[in-house]
């Protein structure tokens, strides 16, 4: 049964099998260190969308929470600032994910996120997380504890890169 999808990205949903989500997130070994039959249940609660270029996955203060992972293409995240400039604070590419604290905090979007070229994604709704909780609660524990070490990890390296600022 399809999730429900991200308004903004509709148009764009590709009908495919749990099994064949199953496969594209195992090629992008970002889910490596779960098993065969995790990685099969938690595309039960993804969909695949077909983007094109210079396509705005959400803005900056939007309020729909989901992830994504590429599986294909690249997308520009950037925020604006108080001189109303938008500065690019990253591009990904296959096998990254994006919009993890929205996710999880189910706040307002921090950031915009644009294709830079035609891309392919799996989205996993806020609605599919707490269904995948409710449905396959383990399951639902080691994907948090992932994308809490995601998180980390980016804020490490956010931090690093602040105290570099600071001390210029």
């Amino acid at each position: 049964m399809p999730m429900p999808s991200p308004k903004r990205l509709d148009p764009f949903r590709k009908a495919t099998t749990a099994q064949e989500r199953a496969q594209d997130l195992d090629a992008t070994r970002w889910f490596h260190d779960f098993g065969w039959p995790q990685v099969q249940k938690l595309a039960e609660h993804m969909d695949k969308y077909a983007l094109p270029a210079g396509f705005a996955l959400f803005d900056e203060g939007e309020q729909e929470p989901y992830l994504g992972i590429i599986l294909a293409g690249r997308v520009r995240i950037d925020k604006g600032g108080e001189d109303g400039l938008r500065r690019e604070i990253c591009q990904l590419g296959p096998g990254k994910a994006f919009g993890e604290i929205s996710l999880i905090d189910g706040q307002p979007r921090s950031a915009r996120v644009a294709t830079l070229e035609s891309s392919e994604i799996l989205v996993l709704t806020r609605n599919g997380l707490d269904r995948m909780a409710d449905q396959a609660p383990k399951l639902a524990v080691l994907l948090l504890f992932k994308l809490g070490n995601l998180i980390s990890g980016r804020l490490r390296a956010t931090s690093g890169r602040l105290i570099d600022f600071l001390q210029e």
